[in-house]
């Protein structure tokens, strides 16, 4: 769903490329669904670059309930007709990010794997990097670990090195997240704009649901769509600054964020969402895809 809506507001967004990780489902799978999400979006022509298929340190465990074994169930997407680039993920950060002219945001939405894996082994790279847009973390009740977030959780230490990394980092953990529930009737009406893209967001949203309507909750949080939305729409968010901390030790500490007072700022940490507004972005940009898919999708005519 984040993807989709980057690539419906080219206005705001020059996307280059997508970088997989494992996370919710192995990399395999989210390097295939990655490339089946650019293709529905009638952008076959992004590279996919597929990236770390495991935590620096640790063995990966997947989540396969809220998103099902395939990582995207619900959204019967057809499979990817082409094949993902060849270049690491990792590689691929290094040489983009020491070519370019312009400083880079990335938009991170995953474990931070990659991220970290390029920053440390190439230091220089983090002058390029305009700001990392992460989704990730929580000051409060997590969902793996009463304190820890599963990106985080994943890989503490990853996310310890990009909060240590010196780059402007803004931080949408399950704090903010959990504020923006696809209730039944929001699903409705990304559904009702009738174009593939909306119904297979929908789908997606409809398999959530079921599952997170058997744990007393009105609806699944978007927690991934914040991030890009965040950019898109910044007065639909409050932030504050903070130094957070990720502890990578302890096995019920692990992903945990600690806010450290009195210690400059590394981070701007989203507080608030204005959920409402927030659907009503997507459905806005959701319903482009109307002309757009049909006009630049090569295996949709």
């Amino acid at each position: 769903m984040a993807l989709w809506l980057e690539l419906a507001s080219p206005e705001i967004f020059e996307v280059l490329a997508v970088t997989t990780v494992a996370g919710n489902a192995p990399l395999e799978r989210t390097t295939e669904n990655a490339r089946r999400i650019v293709e529905a979006a009638g952008h076959a022509d992004l590279p996919v670059h597929p990236g770390c298929p495991r935590p620096l340190r640790r063995p990966l465990t997947t989540s396969a309930g809220f998103h099902g074994e395939s990582g995207i169930d619900g959204s019967n997407l057809p499979p990817a007709w082409l094949h993902p680039e060849e270049t690491h993920a990792v590689e691929y950060l290094v040489e983009m990010l020491g070519q370019c002219e312009e400083p880079i945001t990335i938009i991170a939405t995953g474990p931070l794997t990659n991220v970290a894996s390029a920053v440390a082994g190439s230091p220089g790279i983090v002058e390029k990097i305009a700001e990392v847009v992460l989704m990730g973390g929580s000051l409060g009740r997590g969902n793996v670990t009463p304190s820890a977030e599963f990106n985080f959780h994943t890989d503490p230490d990853a996310a310890a090195i990009v909060f240590e990394a010196g780059f402007k980092i803004t931080m949408l953990g399950l704090d903010v997240t959990r504020q923006a529930r696809a209730t039944p009737s929001r699903i409705a009406t990304i559904e009702a704009l009738g174009n593939p893209v909306a119904r297979a967001a929908a789908g997606m949203l409809r398999y959530s649901l079921e599952y997170v309507s058997k744990r007393g909750q009105p609806g699944p949080a978007v927690h991934d769509v914040l991030a890009p939305a965040y950019l898109a729409r910044p007065e639909l968010f409050r932030t504050r600054p903070a130094h957070i901390r990720v502890l990578a030790w302890g096995e019920t500490d692990l992903g945990r964020c600690v806010e450290l007072k009195g210690r400059s700022p590394n981070a701007e940490v989203v507080e608030h969402v204005d959920a409402d507004g927030l659907f009503a972005l997507l459905n806005d940009r959701y319903k482009r895809y109307k002309r757009a898919r049909a006009r630049n999708n090569p295996w949709h005519r």
